[in-house]
Protein backbone atom coordinates (compact mmCIF):
# COMPACT_ATOMS: atom_id res chain seq x y z
CA UNK A 1 0.00 0.00 0.00
CA UNK A 2 1.44 3.12 -1.18
CA UNK A 3 0.58 6.50 0.11
CA UNK A 4 -0.95 9.07 -2.44
CA UNK A 5 -0.96 12.48 -0.75
CA UNK A 6 -4.17 14.18 -1.60
CA UNK A 7 -2.63 17.31 -0.42
CA UNK A 8 -5.54 19.55 -0.01
CA UNK A 9 -5.27 23.01 0.82
CA UNK A 10 -8.46 24.13 2.66
CA UNK A 11 -6.93 26.63 4.93
CA UNK A 12 -5.98 29.91 3.26
CA UNK A 13 -3.08 31.18 4.78
CA UNK A 14 -4.17 34.85 4.01
CA UNK A 15 -7.57 34.59 5.55
CA UNK A 16 -7.12 32.75 8.64
CA UNK A 17 -6.93 34.95 11.32
CA UNK A 18 -8.59 37.10 13.49
CA UNK A 19 -9.91 39.61 10.45
CA UNK A 20 -8.80 43.00 11.51
CA UNK A 21 -8.74 43.22 8.28
CA UNK A 22 -7.29 39.82 6.67
CA UNK A 23 -4.87 37.89 6.35
CA UNK A 24 -2.01 37.50 8.76
CA UNK A 25 -3.21 41.25 9.85
CA UNK A 26 -5.60 39.81 11.86
CA UNK A 27 -3.49 40.33 14.88
CA UNK A 28 -1.03 43.11 13.85
CA UNK A 29 -1.71 44.68 11.07
CA UNK A 30 -4.97 46.95 11.66
CA UNK A 31 -3.93 47.35 15.03
CA UNK A 32 -0.44 48.58 14.69
CA UNK A 33 -1.79 50.97 12.33
CA UNK A 34 -4.14 52.11 14.86
CA UNK A 35 -0.65 52.21 17.01
CA UNK A 36 0.29 54.01 14.61
CA UNK A 37 -2.24 56.38 14.09
CA UNK A 38 -3.36 56.98 17.72
CA UNK A 39 -0.28 57.22 19.41
CA UNK A 40 2.24 58.69 16.96
CA UNK A 41 0.54 60.99 14.74
CA UNK A 42 0.19 64.41 16.80
CA UNK A 43 -1.63 62.16 19.20
CA UNK A 44 -4.86 62.37 17.04
CA UNK A 45 -7.30 59.68 17.30
CA UNK A 46 -8.70 59.39 13.75
CA UNK A 47 -7.23 59.24 10.56
CA UNK A 48 -8.77 61.50 7.41
CA UNK A 49 -12.17 61.20 6.85
CA UNK A 50 -11.91 61.01 3.29
CA UNK A 51 -9.85 63.23 0.70
CA UNK A 52 -13.89 64.26 -0.80
CA UNK A 53 -13.41 66.49 2.42
CA UNK A 54 -10.50 67.87 0.79
CA UNK A 55 -12.06 68.05 -2.97
CA UNK A 56 -15.05 69.58 -2.33
CA UNK A 57 -14.39 72.15 0.17
CA UNK A 58 -16.74 75.00 -0.48
CA UNK A 59 -13.90 77.13 -0.68
CA UNK A 60 -12.83 80.56 -2.14
CA UNK A 61 -9.01 81.68 -2.52
CA UNK A 62 -8.54 84.54 0.11
CA UNK A 63 -5.62 87.07 1.59
CA UNK A 64 -4.09 85.99 4.93
CA UNK A 65 -1.45 88.03 4.41
CA UNK A 66 -2.17 90.68 6.68
CA UNK A 67 -2.69 88.23 10.02
CA UNK A 68 -0.53 88.31 12.30
CA UNK A 69 1.96 84.78 13.39
CA UNK A 70 -0.78 84.39 16.06
CA UNK A 71 -3.84 84.98 13.82
CA UNK A 72 -2.57 82.71 11.15
CA UNK A 73 -1.87 80.07 13.45
CA UNK A 74 -5.39 80.45 14.81
CA UNK A 75 -7.07 79.96 11.71
CA UNK A 76 -5.18 77.64 10.21
CA UNK A 77 -6.29 75.47 13.36
CA UNK A 78 -9.63 76.34 13.09
CA UNK A 79 -10.00 75.30 9.28
CA UNK A 80 -8.30 72.04 10.23
CA UNK A 81 -10.71 70.80 13.00
CA UNK A 82 -13.70 71.56 10.85
CA UNK A 83 -11.92 69.38 8.01
CA UNK A 84 -11.31 72.41 5.66
CA UNK A 85 -7.94 71.32 4.37
CA UNK A 86 -7.47 73.02 1.31
CA UNK A 87 -8.45 76.78 3.31
CA UNK A 88 -6.03 74.83 6.36
CA UNK A 89 -3.35 74.64 3.77
CA UNK A 90 -2.88 78.27 2.10
CA UNK A 91 -3.13 79.71 5.49
CA UNK A 92 -0.43 77.73 6.42
CA UNK A 93 1.45 78.53 3.37
CA UNK A 94 0.73 82.18 3.80
CA UNK A 95 2.06 81.96 7.43
CA UNK A 96 5.37 80.22 5.43
CA UNK A 97 5.50 83.06 3.01
CA UNK A 98 5.65 85.37 5.85
CA UNK A 99 7.63 83.88 8.52
CA UNK A 100 10.02 81.30 6.75
CA UNK A 101 11.59 80.18 9.44
CA UNK A 102 8.42 79.52 11.34
CA UNK A 103 8.49 75.40 11.71
CA UNK A 104 4.88 75.02 12.69
CA UNK A 105 3.51 76.18 8.92
CA UNK A 106 5.44 72.96 7.69
CA UNK A 107 4.97 70.59 10.71
CA UNK A 108 0.83 71.69 10.20
CA UNK A 109 0.97 71.13 6.58
CA UNK A 110 2.58 67.89 6.95
CA UNK A 111 0.01 66.78 9.41
CA UNK A 112 -3.03 67.69 7.01
CA UNK A 113 -1.11 66.05 4.30
CA UNK A 114 -1.31 62.86 6.03
CA UNK A 115 -4.72 62.87 7.25
CA UNK A 116 -5.64 62.86 3.59
CA UNK A 117 -2.74 59.91 3.31
CA UNK A 118 -0.45 61.69 1.16
CA UNK A 119 2.54 60.50 2.88
CA UNK A 120 4.96 61.69 0.30
CA UNK A 121 4.34 65.38 0.37
CA UNK A 122 3.83 65.47 4.05
CA UNK A 123 7.24 63.84 4.16
CA UNK A 124 8.53 66.60 1.98
CA UNK A 125 6.63 68.90 4.48
CA UNK A 126 8.37 67.11 7.22
CA UNK A 127 11.66 67.06 6.06
CA UNK A 128 12.06 71.27 5.29
CA UNK A 129 11.05 71.63 8.82
CA UNK A 130 13.50 69.65 10.16
CA UNK A 131 16.05 72.28 8.23
CA UNK A 132 14.53 74.75 9.85
CA UNK A 133 14.75 73.23 13.59
CA UNK A 134 15.77 69.68 14.52
CA UNK A 135 14.36 69.45 17.88
CA UNK A 136 10.89 68.93 17.31
CA UNK A 137 9.66 65.77 18.45
CA UNK A 138 6.15 65.18 16.69
CA UNK A 139 8.13 65.70 13.70
CA UNK A 140 10.19 62.47 14.07
CA UNK A 141 7.20 60.50 15.06
CA UNK A 142 5.10 61.80 11.98
CA UNK A 143 7.56 61.42 9.86
CA UNK A 144 8.50 57.88 10.73
CA UNK A 145 4.70 57.30 10.42
CA UNK A 146 4.80 58.24 6.44
CA UNK A 147 7.49 55.95 5.89
CA UNK A 148 5.62 53.12 7.63
CA UNK A 149 2.09 53.82 5.84
CA UNK A 150 5.02 53.81 1.88
CA UNK A 151 5.52 50.57 3.14
CA UNK A 152 9.74 52.07 3.61
CA UNK A 153 10.08 50.20 6.60
CA UNK A 154 13.66 50.73 6.82
CA UNK A 155 13.33 54.18 6.79
CA UNK A 156 11.32 54.46 9.32
CA UNK A 157 13.54 52.91 11.33
CA UNK A 158 16.03 55.15 10.31
CA UNK A 159 13.88 58.06 11.17
CA UNK A 160 12.78 56.35 14.94
CA UNK A 161 16.46 55.95 15.57
CA UNK A 162 17.23 59.60 15.33
CA UNK A 163 14.44 60.18 17.22
CA UNK A 164 15.84 57.72 20.06
CA UNK A 165 19.47 59.57 19.81
CA UNK A 166 17.40 62.98 20.43
CA UNK A 167 14.85 61.98 22.62
CA UNK A 168 15.72 58.39 24.74
CA UNK A 169 13.03 58.58 27.14
CA UNK A 170 10.16 58.31 25.00
CA UNK A 171 8.32 55.18 24.62
CA UNK A 172 6.67 56.14 21.16
CA UNK A 173 9.65 55.53 18.82
CA UNK A 174 10.28 52.22 20.69
CA UNK A 175 6.45 50.95 19.60
CA UNK A 176 7.09 52.13 16.33
CA UNK A 177 10.08 51.20 15.81
CA UNK A 178 9.38 47.71 16.23
CA UNK A 179 6.16 47.54 14.52
CA UNK A 180 8.29 48.48 11.66
CA UNK A 181 10.58 45.62 12.70
CA UNK A 182 7.69 43.18 12.91
CA UNK A 183 6.69 44.01 9.39
CA UNK A 184 10.80 43.44 7.95
CA UNK A 185 10.40 39.38 10.07
CA UNK A 186 12.43 40.30 12.31
CA UNK A 187 10.18 39.68 15.59
CA UNK A 188 13.71 39.23 17.90
CA UNK A 189 14.91 43.16 17.04
CA UNK A 190 11.02 44.14 17.44
CA UNK A 191 10.66 42.18 20.62
CA UNK A 192 13.79 44.26 22.18
CA UNK A 193 12.12 47.47 21.06
CA UNK A 194 8.97 46.76 23.15
CA UNK A 195 10.86 45.78 26.03
CA UNK A 196 12.68 48.75 26.05
CA UNK A 197 9.48 50.76 25.45
CA UNK A 198 8.46 49.07 28.42
CA UNK A 199 10.64 49.70 30.68
CA UNK A 200 10.14 53.79 29.42
CA UNK A 201 5.93 53.46 29.93
CA UNK A 202 3.79 50.30 30.60
CA UNK A 203 1.78 51.05 27.67
CA UNK A 204 -0.83 48.23 26.21
CA UNK A 205 -0.21 49.04 23.22
CA UNK A 206 3.72 47.65 23.52
CA UNK A 207 2.43 44.86 25.70
CA UNK A 208 0.05 44.39 22.36
CA UNK A 209 2.83 44.16 19.79
CA UNK A 210 5.12 42.09 21.55
CA UNK A 211 2.52 40.10 21.93
CA UNK A 212 2.37 39.91 18.14
CA UNK A 213 6.02 39.63 17.62
CA UNK A 214 6.06 36.28 19.98
CA UNK A 215 3.29 34.62 17.84
CA UNK A 216 4.48 35.74 14.57
CA UNK A 217 7.55 33.35 16.39
CA UNK A 218 4.91 30.64 17.23
CA UNK A 219 6.14 31.07 21.35
CA UNK A 220 1.94 31.06 21.83
CA UNK A 221 2.56 30.99 25.65
CA UNK A 222 4.83 34.25 25.74
CA UNK A 223 2.41 35.73 23.44
CA UNK A 224 -0.53 34.69 25.88
CA UNK A 225 1.18 36.42 28.84
CA UNK A 226 1.42 39.48 27.12
CA UNK A 227 -1.76 39.61 26.52
CA UNK A 228 -3.09 39.21 29.06
CA UNK A 229 -0.53 42.14 30.30
CA UNK A 230 -2.44 44.24 28.03
CA UNK A 231 -5.57 43.61 28.79
CA UNK A 232 -4.98 44.32 32.95
CA UNK A 233 -4.49 47.88 31.46
CA UNK A 234 -7.10 47.94 29.03
CA UNK A 235 -9.59 44.99 30.14
CA UNK A 236 -12.33 46.16 27.48
CA UNK A 237 -9.71 45.74 24.74
CA UNK A 238 -11.95 43.13 22.51
CA UNK A 239 -9.67 43.23 19.88
CA UNK A 240 -6.51 42.01 21.97
CA UNK A 241 -9.02 39.36 23.64
CA UNK A 242 -9.63 37.76 20.13
CA UNK A 243 -5.62 37.92 19.60
CA UNK A 244 -5.31 36.27 22.57
CA UNK A 245 -8.05 33.92 21.65
CA UNK A 246 -6.28 33.09 18.84
CA UNK A 247 -3.29 32.12 20.48
CA UNK A 248 -4.49 29.92 23.14
CA UNK A 249 -6.42 28.44 19.74
CA UNK A 250 -3.32 27.54 18.46
CA UNK A 251 -2.04 25.71 21.43
CA UNK A 252 -5.29 23.90 21.14
CA UNK A 253 -6.59 25.83 24.66
CA UNK A 254 -10.06 25.63 23.16
CA UNK A 255 -12.45 26.08 26.03
CA UNK A 256 -9.88 29.40 26.90
CA UNK A 257 -10.12 30.46 23.71
CA UNK A 258 -13.88 30.75 23.52
CA UNK A 259 -13.84 32.45 26.40
CA UNK A 260 -11.78 35.03 25.04
CA UNK A 261 -14.16 35.04 22.56
CA UNK A 262 -17.55 35.00 24.46
CA UNK A 263 -15.65 38.15 26.35
CA UNK A 264 -14.89 39.98 23.11
CA UNK A 265 -18.72 39.82 21.86
CA UNK A 266 -19.76 41.18 25.43
CA UNK A 267 -17.61 44.19 25.12
CA UNK A 268 -18.70 44.66 21.52
CA UNK A 269 -21.77 42.18 20.24
CA UNK A 270 -22.27 44.20 17.05
CA UNK A 271 -18.41 43.41 15.53
CA UNK A 272 -18.51 40.40 13.04
CA UNK A 273 -14.74 39.30 14.10
CA UNK A 274 -15.26 37.78 17.64
CA UNK A 275 -17.98 35.85 15.97
CA UNK A 276 -15.71 34.55 12.61
CA UNK A 277 -13.01 33.72 15.73
CA UNK A 278 -15.21 32.08 17.71
CA UNK A 279 -16.41 29.82 14.49
CA UNK A 280 -13.04 28.95 13.57
CA UNK A 281 -11.82 27.51 16.96
CA UNK A 282 -15.74 25.43 17.12
CA UNK A 283 -14.38 23.94 13.92
CA UNK A 284 -11.20 22.85 15.45
CA UNK A 285 -12.89 21.29 18.29
CA UNK A 286 -15.31 19.31 15.61
CA UNK A 287 -18.00 21.06 16.64
CA UNK A 288 -18.80 21.72 13.48
CA UNK A 289 -22.78 22.89 13.43
CA UNK A 290 -22.31 25.36 16.10
CA UNK A 291 -19.35 26.87 14.24
CA UNK A 292 -21.78 27.47 11.18
CA UNK A 293 -23.88 28.99 13.46
CA UNK A 294 -21.32 31.82 14.34
CA UNK A 295 -19.95 31.69 10.79
CA UNK A 296 -23.80 32.70 10.11
CA UNK A 297 -24.05 35.87 12.70
CA UNK A 298 -20.56 37.36 11.68
CA UNK A 299 -22.11 37.54 8.03
CA UNK A 300 -25.43 39.25 8.79
CA UNK A 301 -23.10 41.43 10.75
CA UNK A 302 -20.95 42.01 7.59
CA UNK A 303 -22.56 40.19 4.42
CA UNK A 304 -19.62 40.91 2.29
CA UNK A 305 -17.33 39.81 4.87
CA UNK A 306 -15.09 36.88 2.69
CA UNK A 307 -13.14 35.24 5.39
CA UNK A 308 -16.41 34.13 7.49
CA UNK A 309 -17.74 32.92 3.70
CA UNK A 310 -14.98 31.64 2.92
CA UNK A 311 -14.48 29.10 6.30
CA UNK A 312 -17.99 28.61 6.40
CA UNK A 313 -17.35 26.84 3.16
CA UNK A 314 -14.26 24.81 4.55
CA UNK A 315 -16.33 23.31 7.45
CA UNK A 316 -19.03 22.60 5.18
CA UNK A 317 -16.90 21.25 2.95
CA UNK A 318 -15.44 19.31 6.22
CA UNK A 319 -18.91 17.99 6.95
CA UNK A 320 -19.10 16.39 3.42
CA UNK A 321 -21.73 18.88 2.36
CA UNK A 322 -20.78 19.62 -0.90
CA UNK A 323 -23.41 21.54 -2.34
CA UNK A 324 -23.62 23.96 0.57
CA UNK A 325 -19.87 24.54 0.53
CA UNK A 326 -19.65 25.43 -2.91
CA UNK A 327 -22.73 28.00 -2.81
CA UNK A 328 -19.73 29.73 0.10
CA UNK A 329 -17.07 29.54 -2.39
CA UNK A 330 -19.00 31.05 -5.00
CA UNK A 331 -20.18 34.35 -2.89
CA UNK A 332 -16.07 34.86 -1.97
CA UNK A 333 -15.83 34.57 -5.38
CA UNK A 334 -18.76 36.96 -6.74
CA UNK A 335 -17.07 39.58 -3.52
CA UNK A 336 -13.53 38.86 -4.94
CA UNK A 337 -13.39 37.66 -8.27
CA UNK A 338 -9.40 36.64 -7.89
CA UNK A 339 -10.27 35.02 -4.82
CA UNK A 340 -8.14 31.94 -5.52
CA UNK A 341 -8.22 29.67 -2.85
CA UNK A 342 -12.23 30.04 -2.88
CA UNK A 343 -11.62 28.45 -6.64
CA UNK A 344 -9.25 25.66 -5.63
CA UNK A 345 -11.52 24.38 -2.86
CA UNK A 346 -14.14 24.44 -5.01
CA UNK A 347 -12.22 22.31 -7.07
CA UNK A 348 -11.33 20.05 -4.10
CA UNK A 349 -15.54 19.64 -3.15
CA UNK A 350 -16.05 18.83 -7.47
CA UNK A 351 -13.43 16.10 -7.28
CA UNK A 352 -14.48 14.65 -4.33
CA UNK A 353 -17.97 14.57 -5.52
CA UNK A 354 -16.50 12.87 -8.72
CA UNK A 355 -16.88 16.00 -11.26
CA UNK A 356 -13.46 15.93 -12.37
CA UNK A 357 -14.18 18.29 -15.47
CA UNK A 358 -15.97 20.40 -13.23
CA UNK A 359 -12.95 20.53 -10.85
CA UNK A 360 -10.68 21.03 -13.57
CA UNK A 361 -12.52 24.48 -14.58
CA UNK A 362 -12.05 25.77 -11.29
CA UNK A 363 -8.44 24.98 -11.19
CA UNK A 364 -8.03 26.32 -15.04
CA UNK A 365 -9.56 29.54 -13.95
CA UNK A 366 -7.04 29.86 -11.18
CA UNK A 367 -3.94 29.58 -13.55
CA UNK A 368 -6.07 32.29 -15.73
CA UNK A 369 -5.38 34.53 -12.77
CA UNK A 370 -2.40 33.42 -11.10
CA UNK A 371 0.24 30.71 -13.55
CA UNK A 372 2.42 30.76 -10.71
CA UNK A 373 0.34 29.38 -8.11
CA UNK A 374 1.68 25.84 -7.42
CA UNK A 375 -0.98 24.76 -5.57
CA UNK A 376 -3.40 24.96 -8.72
CA UNK A 377 -1.02 22.49 -10.66
CA UNK A 378 -1.02 20.08 -7.84
CA UNK A 379 -4.37 19.89 -6.61
CA UNK A 380 -5.12 19.93 -10.93
CA UNK A 381 -2.61 16.93 -11.01
CA UNK A 382 -5.00 15.12 -8.52
CA UNK A 383 -8.03 15.29 -10.12
CA UNK A 384 -6.23 14.19 -13.57
CA UNK A 385 -4.99 11.14 -11.14
CA UNK A 386 -8.20 10.58 -10.31
CA UNK A 387 -9.14 10.13 -14.07
CA UNK A 388 -6.37 7.80 -14.35
CA UNK A 389 -4.37 10.33 -17.04
CA UNK A 390 -1.41 9.70 -15.20
CA UNK A 391 0.75 11.05 -17.74
CA UNK A 392 -0.85 14.70 -17.72
CA UNK A 393 -1.03 14.35 -14.09
CA UNK A 394 2.53 13.99 -13.95
CA UNK A 395 2.85 17.37 -16.50
CA UNK A 396 0.94 19.42 -14.01
CA UNK A 397 2.86 18.21 -11.04
CA UNK A 398 5.43 19.44 -12.98
CA UNK A 399 4.40 22.53 -13.37
CA UNK A 400 3.96 22.66 -9.33
CA UNK A 401 7.08 21.89 -8.71
CA UNK A 402 8.44 24.67 -11.01
CA UNK A 403 6.83 27.14 -9.06
CA UNK A 404 7.31 25.62 -5.42
CA UNK A 405 10.68 23.51 -5.43
CA UNK A 406 9.59 22.68 -2.01
CA UNK A 407 6.51 21.29 -2.34
CA UNK A 408 7.00 17.66 -1.56
CA UNK A 409 3.17 16.52 -2.13
CA UNK A 410 4.25 17.55 -5.99
CA UNK A 411 7.26 14.77 -5.31
CA UNK A 412 5.08 12.57 -3.80
CA UNK A 413 1.81 12.35 -6.32
CA UNK A 414 4.41 12.48 -9.11
CA UNK A 415 5.83 9.53 -7.87
CA UNK A 416 2.67 7.48 -7.41
CA UNK A 417 1.48 8.08 -10.83
CA UNK A 418 4.78 6.25 -11.81
CA UNK A 419 3.94 3.52 -9.54
CA UNK A 420 0.37 3.09 -11.60
CA UNK A 421 2.63 2.99 -14.36
CA UNK A 422 4.92 0.54 -13.18
CA UNK A 423 7.80 3.06 -13.82
CA UNK A 424 9.68 2.18 -10.41
CA UNK A 425 12.74 3.17 -11.44
CA UNK A 426 11.39 6.75 -11.92
CA UNK A 427 8.85 6.93 -9.29
CA UNK A 428 12.06 5.88 -6.58
CA UNK A 429 14.22 9.29 -8.24
CA UNK A 430 11.23 11.69 -7.53
CA UNK A 431 11.00 10.26 -4.00
CA UNK A 432 14.62 10.77 -3.18
CA UNK A 433 14.09 14.06 -4.87
CA UNK A 434 11.26 15.05 -2.46
CA UNK A 435 13.60 13.73 0.49
CA UNK A 436 16.41 16.11 -0.55
CA UNK A 437 13.77 19.02 -0.06
CA UNK A 438 12.39 17.46 3.69
CA UNK A 439 14.70 14.51 5.08
CA UNK A 440 11.67 13.06 7.36
CA UNK A 441 9.15 13.22 4.51
CA UNK A 442 7.51 9.50 5.69
CA UNK A 443 5.90 9.43 2.74
CA UNK A 444 8.48 8.85 0.36
CA UNK A 445 10.10 6.42 2.58
CA UNK A 446 6.77 4.38 2.51
CA UNK A 447 6.32 4.61 -1.34
CA UNK A 448 10.05 4.32 -2.44
CA UNK A 449 9.54 0.68 0.27
CA UNK A 450 6.85 0.17 -2.08
CA UNK A 451 8.84 0.36 -5.40
CA UNK A 452 11.36 -1.97 -4.19
CA UNK A 453 8.84 -4.42 -2.72
CA UNK A 454 7.23 -4.48 -6.60
CA UNK A 455 11.15 -4.69 -8.02
CA UNK A 456 11.14 -7.77 -5.56
CA UNK A 457 14.13 -6.17 -3.92
CA UNK A 458 12.49 -7.32 -0.59
CA UNK A 459 15.55 -6.56 1.68
CA UNK A 460 15.46 -2.86 0.71
CA UNK A 461 12.00 -2.03 0.76
CA UNK A 462 12.11 -3.45 4.47
CA UNK A 463 14.60 -0.45 5.21
CA UNK A 464 12.53 1.89 3.78
CA UNK A 465 10.00 1.00 5.87
CA UNK A 466 11.90 1.03 8.90
CA UNK A 467 12.86 4.61 8.10
CA UNK A 468 9.67 5.78 7.91
CA UNK A 469 9.01 3.96 11.73
CA UNK A 470 11.99 5.64 13.10
CA UNK A 471 10.91 8.76 12.18
CA UNK A 472 7.43 8.05 13.74
CA UNK A 473 7.06 5.09 15.90
CA UNK A 474 3.35 4.73 16.19
CA UNK A 475 3.06 5.36 12.27
CA UNK A 476 0.72 2.36 11.41
CA UNK A 477 0.97 2.18 7.52
CA UNK A 478 4.29 1.86 8.13
CA UNK A 479 4.17 -1.39 9.96
CA UNK A 480 1.48 -2.47 7.27
CA UNK A 481 4.03 -2.37 4.53
CA UNK A 482 6.52 -4.45 6.49
CA UNK A 483 4.02 -7.11 7.30
CA UNK A 484 3.12 -7.32 3.64
CA UNK A 485 6.36 -8.00 2.63
CA UNK A 486 6.91 -10.42 5.00
CA UNK A 487 3.91 -12.08 3.99
CA UNK A 488 5.37 -12.16 0.09
CA UNK A 489 8.49 -14.02 1.79
CA UNK A 490 6.45 -16.86 2.97
CA UNK A 491 7.58 -19.52 5.86
CA UNK A 492 6.52 -20.03 9.42
CA UNK A 493 9.07 -17.33 10.89
CA UNK A 494 7.63 -15.23 8.04
CA UNK A 495 4.34 -15.78 8.65
CA UNK A 496 4.90 -14.78 12.03
CA UNK A 497 6.85 -11.88 11.59
CA UNK A 498 3.81 -10.53 9.11
CA UNK A 499 1.41 -11.39 12.04
CA UNK A 500 3.44 -9.53 14.27
CA UNK A 501 3.87 -6.10 12.07
CA UNK A 502 -0.25 -6.27 11.56
CA UNK A 503 -0.76 -5.93 15.27
CA UNK A 504 1.50 -3.02 15.70
CA UNK A 505 -0.70 -1.63 12.39
CA UNK A 506 -3.67 -2.47 14.94
CA UNK A 507 -2.26 -1.03 17.95
CA UNK A 508 -1.61 2.42 16.25
CA UNK A 509 -4.83 1.94 13.89
CA UNK A 510 -7.62 -0.01 15.60
CA UNK A 511 -9.72 0.92 12.53
CA UNK A 512 -7.31 -0.61 10.01
CA UNK A 513 -9.59 -2.95 8.22
CA UNK A 514 -7.06 -4.35 5.54
CA UNK A 515 -4.38 -5.19 8.56
CA UNK A 516 -7.27 -7.67 10.13
CA UNK A 517 -7.78 -9.20 6.28
CA UNK A 518 -4.13 -9.94 5.70
CA UNK A 519 -3.53 -10.98 9.34
CA UNK A 520 -6.27 -13.82 8.82
CA UNK A 521 -4.67 -14.79 5.90
CA UNK A 522 -1.40 -15.17 7.37
CA UNK A 523 -3.14 -17.10 10.18
CA UNK A 524 -5.01 -19.28 7.50
CA UNK A 525 -1.15 -20.56 6.34
CA UNK A 526 -0.21 -20.83 9.90
CA UNK A 527 -2.99 -23.39 9.94
CA UNK A 528 -4.37 -21.60 12.59
CA UNK A 529 -8.07 -21.26 11.06
CA UNK A 530 -9.92 -20.00 14.82
CA UNK A 531 -8.47 -17.02 14.68
CA UNK A 532 -8.04 -16.21 11.61
CA UNK A 533 -12.14 -16.76 11.52
CA UNK A 534 -11.41 -13.85 14.16
CA UNK A 535 -9.50 -11.73 12.35
CA UNK A 536 -11.78 -11.73 9.14
CA UNK A 537 -14.75 -10.76 11.46
CA UNK A 538 -13.26 -8.01 12.24
CA UNK A 539 -12.45 -6.74 9.39
CA UNK A 540 -16.30 -7.29 8.44
CA UNK A 541 -17.18 -5.10 11.26
CA UNK A 542 -15.04 -2.42 10.03
CA UNK A 543 -15.16 -2.18 6.18
CA UNK A 544 -18.83 -3.98 4.94
CA UNK A 545 -17.19 -3.35 1.42
CA UNK A 546 -15.26 -6.15 2.49
CA UNK A 547 -17.99 -8.88 3.71
CA UNK A 548 -17.83 -10.96 0.70
CA UNK A 549 -14.19 -11.26 0.64
CA UNK A 550 -13.86 -11.98 4.25
CA UNK A 551 -16.86 -14.80 4.38
CA UNK A 552 -15.37 -16.22 1.47
CA UNK A 553 -12.27 -16.98 3.56
CA UNK A 554 -14.21 -17.74 6.34
CA UNK A 555 -15.79 -20.40 4.61
CA UNK A 556 -12.44 -21.83 3.39
CA UNK A 557 -11.41 -21.76 7.38
CA UNK A 558 -14.70 -23.29 8.96
CA UNK A 559 -14.02 -26.21 5.92
CA UNK A 560 -10.52 -26.79 7.55
CA UNK A 561 -11.80 -26.64 10.95
CA UNK A 562 -14.28 -29.31 10.13
CA UNK A 563 -11.76 -31.23 8.57
CA UNK A 564 -9.89 -31.15 11.49
CA UNK A 565 -12.40 -32.05 14.02
CA UNK A 566 -13.19 -35.01 11.30
CA UNK A 567 -9.93 -35.80 11.40
CA UNK A 568 -9.29 -35.69 15.02
CA UNK A 569 -12.49 -37.77 15.62
CA UNK A 570 -11.59 -40.52 13.32
CA UNK A 571 -7.63 -40.14 15.23
CA UNK A 572 -9.47 -40.68 18.63
CA UNK A 573 -11.91 -43.59 17.09
CA UNK A 574 -9.08 -45.00 15.99
CA UNK A 575 -6.97 -44.79 18.92
CA UNK A 576 -9.77 -46.11 21.25
CA UNK A 577 -10.12 -48.99 18.84
CA UNK A 578 -6.44 -49.87 18.57
CA UNK A 579 -6.41 -50.03 22.79
CA UNK A 580 -9.50 -51.80 22.91
CA UNK A 581 -7.91 -54.36 21.21
CA UNK A 582 -4.75 -53.83 22.88
CA UNK A 583 -6.48 -54.41 26.55
CA UNK A 584 -8.71 -57.63 24.96
CA UNK A 585 -5.24 -58.78 23.62
CA UNK A 586 -3.54 -58.70 27.14
CA UNK A 587 -6.98 -59.95 28.99
CA UNK A 588 -6.68 -63.59 26.81
CA UNK A 589 -2.77 -63.61 27.42
CA UNK A 590 -3.28 -63.42 31.07
CA UNK A 591 -6.10 -65.87 31.16
CA UNK A 592 -4.12 -68.19 29.03
CA UNK A 593 -1.03 -67.71 31.92
CA UNK A 594 -3.74 -68.74 34.72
Amino acid sequence: MYNKEKAVKVIDPENNLLKSSQSNQDINNDENNNNLNDSQVNKQSDLAKDAKNFEEDDYSEHDYSFYNLKELLEKGESAYTQQKYKRAIDIYKTLINKFPNEVRGYINIGKIYMKLKSYKIALDMYNKSLLIDKTKKDVYINKGVCHFNLKEYNDAIDTYDRGIKLFPKEYTFFLNKGVALNHLKKYNDAINCFKEGIRLKKDPALYNNLAISYFKLKDYGKSIENYNEALLLNPKDYIQLNNKGIALKNIEQYDESISCFDQAIKLNPKDPISYYNKANTLKCMEKCDEAIENFDIAINLDNKYIQAFYNKGITLLHMGKYYEANENFDICIKLNPSHRYAYLNKGISLDTMGKYDDALEQYNKIIEINDKFAEAYLNKGITLYNMKKYEEAIYNYDLAIKNDKNLTSAYNNKGTCFIQLERYWEALDVFTAALKVEPNYIDAYINKGVCYKKLKNYEDALNEFDKAIKIKRDYANGYYNKALVYQILKGEENYLLAIKNFDWTIKYNIGFSDAYYEKGCCQMELGNFANAVESFNRCKELSPDDIERCDSKINICNEEINKLVEKEAKESKEEKAEKEEKEEKEEKEEKKEN
